[in-house]
């Protein structure tokens, strides 16, 4: 004889699926906040590099003042490069460039400039 007193305690297909939906836009909501977080870290980290290497660039330009004499209307660029600034101390490796997660090669170079009497410095990376 059969029991027909014991009550079925399982989920229907239906509400299974429901549950499978309602996670899966979960996931998705959380995924993009999480690369968007990502994203602004990886833009964060790089404009810190980047002020990282302006830092050294000022101060390896203030001990080498004889960098400054040469520049002139005529010629108002100065090269220098990542390897000066490490080999110097003013910079310790490794040095990476979040946005592509390389590191920076020392044959990276810093340009000097010299802009309606105000110095700038701008970067051109090389990557290893």
């Amino acid at each position: 004889m059969i029991n027909h007193n014991i009550k079925n305690k399982a989920f229907t297909l239906v509400e299974l699926l429901a549950v499978i939906v309602l996670l899966s836009i979960l996931m998705m909501i959380i995924v993009k906040n999480i690369s968007a977080i990502v994203e602004k870290s990886k833009a964060r980290d790089y404009e810190l590099l980047c002020l990282n290497l302006e830092n050294a660039s000022r101060n390896y330009v203030n001990d080498h003042r004889f960098i400054l004499e040469g520049m002139s209307k005529s010629n108002p660029e100065v090269i220098i490069y990542v390897n000066d600034l490490v080999n110097e101390g003013y910079l310790k490796l490794p040095l990476i460039d979040a946005r592509v997660d390389k590191e920076i090669s020392l044959q990276s170079l810093i340009l000097i400039a010299l802009v309606d009497g105000e110095i700038t410095y701008s970067f051109e990376f090389v990557y290893e």
